[in-house]
């Protein structure tokens, strides 16, 4: 019987690396990418007041009722958008705070936002 000898070739860059089949080249010549336009630092900072406001409405609902729906967590969702980063910890605070006290019963599955 005769054997055949398989060639396998690496399924990986990791493998073909370990082999010593990838051919490197030197890098070509460099360019400088142009740089991404920033964003105003006002308009990342800048809270929109009915959406805090809106939020504080939302929470303050949700625990009075000792509840918390997936509508409240939709309409929660939307409000957040429009905060600054810290205003978003502060409201999610206060979120995770009475779901985890039990003064929050979450009325659906999934998560909490």
């Amino acid at each position: 019987m005769r054997r055949i000898a398989a060639i396998l070739w690496p399924t990986s860059v990791a493998a073909a690396l370990a082999v010593g089949l990838v051919v490197r080249t030197p890098p070509g010549p460099t360019r400088e990418l142009p740089a991404a336009p920033a964003p105003a630092a006002d308009a990342l900072l800048t809270p929109d007041d009915d959406a805090v406001v809106r939020a504080h409405e939302i929470l303050a609902s949700a625990m009075a009722d000792g509840r918390w729906s997936r509508q409240d967590a939709t309409a929660l969702r939307a409000a957040l958008g429009k905060l600054t980063p810290v205003q978003i910890n502060e409201i999610c605070s206060v979120l995770f705070s009475a779901v985890n006290s039990g003064e929050l019963r979450i009325e659906y599955v999934g998560s909490v936002l």
